[in-house]
């Protein structure tokens, strides 16, 4: 039997191309999946963020701004 095929095998810029036909709710699942997916899909996770001019959206974006693993997506 041949081994099953797998996501984390497959080139970071094929599998980011398939990210792009994939809603927000299943990329935020298969973010879940693993850690090299889930360093996959944050860019997109985060491509767009909402945020409110409150003390906790402003908290909310700090927040991100201090996360190495978070900020690096933020343009």
């Amino acid at each position: 039997m041949a081994p099953l095929a797998s996501l984390e095998f497959l080139p970071n810029e094929l599998f980011q191309d398939i990210l792009t036909y994939i809603e927000y709710q299943a990329i935020k699942g298969l973010s879940l999946v693993s850690k090299h997916l889930r360093e996959q899909c944050l860019p997109l996770l985060f491509y767009h963020v909402k945020a409110s001019f409150s003390s906790s959206g402003l908290a909310a974006l700090r927040d991100i701004a201090k996360a190495e693993h978070l900020n690096q997506h933020v343009v």
